[in-house]
């Protein structure tokens, strides 16, 4: 479906069937405050905020900072391979943590550059549907944190069902606070890379 709508998107500019005049600007800050909107109901409306906030402690915010770290090592150096880009526009990219929406909506909003921004789409998509595909050779072969790590962003509400499935129930108010951290840090790690 994702991929459905993102195509749709590409045939609407391609054959220009939205006025040249439209404001994408606007629009694409329309959505980014619409984003943030949900962010915040879904944490209120989850009921599990409480059960979320006692969980927290330090060596669970070690796993999304370690995500965090090791996300961007890898952009870093898949980054040095295409010298089309700053690194910080990979690093930008690498930001989205597999929140493609918000990244991609994020990086046209503040660059101006749609194909940095399609890339962000794409590679967040992509992180999204194997981490989907690998949480349970992950938990059997890795560890159960590895499968969270892999999931990103998604730990939060996309993955969660796999999550649990895989690597128990036990693990689900972990993989909450890890999406909740990266949640947060999506919008002020690509906005800090946009501006660099």
């Amino acid at each position: 479906m994702l991929l459905g709508v993102f195509a749709s998107g590409i045939a609407l500019g391609v054959f220009e069937l939205i006025p040249v005049d439209f404001a994408y600007d606007d629009l694409a800050t329309i959505v980014l405050y619409i984003l943030i909107i949900q962010i915040g109901l879904g944490l209120g409306a989850s009921g599990k905020l409480a059960a979320i906030i006692r969980a927290v402690n330090l060596k669970i915010l070690m796993l999304p900072v370690c995500t965090i770290a090791g996300t961007l090592l890898f952009t870093v150096l898949v980054g040095a391979l295409f010298t089309d880009y700053a690194m910080a526009d990979w690093l930008a990219v690498g930001s989205g943590l597999g929140y493609y929406s918000l990244s991609s909506i994020l990086i046209l909003e503040i660059k101006g550059t749609p194909d940095l921004a399609t890339i962000a789409i794409l590679t967040n998509m992509i992180r999204e549907v194997l981490a989907l595909f690998l949480i349970p050779v992950l938990v059997r072969y890795v560890s159960r944190y590895s499968a969270i790590a892999a999931a990103g962003v998604t730990s939060l509400d996309v993955a969660l069902p796999m999550l649990g499935r895989y690597a128990g129930t036990d693990m689900i108010p972990v993989a909450l606070v890890h999406g909740i951290v990266l949640e947060v840090a999506v919008p002020l790690l690509v906005t800090f890379f946009c501006s660099i």
